[in-house]
């Protein structure tokens, strides 16, 4: 069988997570710039250096929201649409990811006024995302069985267990650094802990990445075997 249509929707899936690791920096420093000013606030004495700080926290804001909505969602959802005429399974991660992308940038909007709020949907838009991986992930494990590479479908399935566990964590952390962000102490913490969960972010992205990249790679070659036959 020829999977024409989810070859070409997975080249833009890769471009847009691409961009996904693109956003997930810009939005680690936006978080980042946003603990330390809320930190260190009160030992700056100077108005223009608040003026300055928050200038740089909103340039980061934007440009993020530039990154989430024309890069990360259009070729997302162009892509796993494409994707959806050879696999159901990715009509349910083109749909993660426009909810994803909802979520997430109202919880930008409100990342200066209530830090609460801007947790809250951040975090759900995080959860909504893992849905977006897995059932992509899902998809492609489908295609390898078919294709009678169990290789690649065991391959899946650690993948899938590996990023829902990331995930957790991540979701976890946001909350918790959220609930318990009551002194002056907990919110150094919280910037280290952040620090980490950039880290570990992009380290799931690039994981997926490959696995996309090896999948592209086998259903090109399976693609242009039939073609032959």
């Amino acid at each position: 069988m020829r999977y024409l249509n989810v070859e070409k929707g997975i080249r833009k899936v890769l471009i847009s997570q691409i961009f996904s690791i693109i956003a997930a920096i810009l939005s680690g420093c936006t978080d980042l710039l946003s603990e330390a000013f809320s930190t260190f606030k009160n030992v700056i004495q100077e108005p223009s250096v608040q003026l300055i700080a928050l200038l740089f926290l909103s340039a980061g804001v934007g440009v993020f929201l530039l990154a989430t909505i024309v890069c990360y969602n259009i070729f997302g959802v162009i892509g796993y649409y494409q994707a959806s005429r050879d696999e159901p399974m990715f009509k349910k991660s083109m749909i993660c990811v426009l909810a994803s992308g909802i979520l997430t940038v109202i919880g930008i909007l409100f990342q200066v006024p209530n830090g609460t709020l801007h947790t809250l949907f951040t975090t759900a838009g995080t959860i909504v995302e893992m849905f977006e991986i897995v059932f992509a992930i899902a998809g492609l494990i489908n295609i390898s069985e078919s294709l009678d590479r169990t290789d690649f479908s065991e391959r899946g399935d650690r993948l899938l267990k590996i990023m829902v566990f990331t995930y957790i964590i991540t979701a976890l952390n946001a909350l918790i650094i959220r609930i318990f962000e009551l002194s002056a102490e907990a919110k150094i913490v919280s910037m280290f802990v952040n620090a980490a969960d950039l880290v570990l972010i992009i380290t799931r992205y690039v994981f997926y990445l490959r696995y996309l990249n090896g999948a592209k790679k086998m259903i090109a070659d399976s693609n242009a075997d039939s073609l032959r036959g």
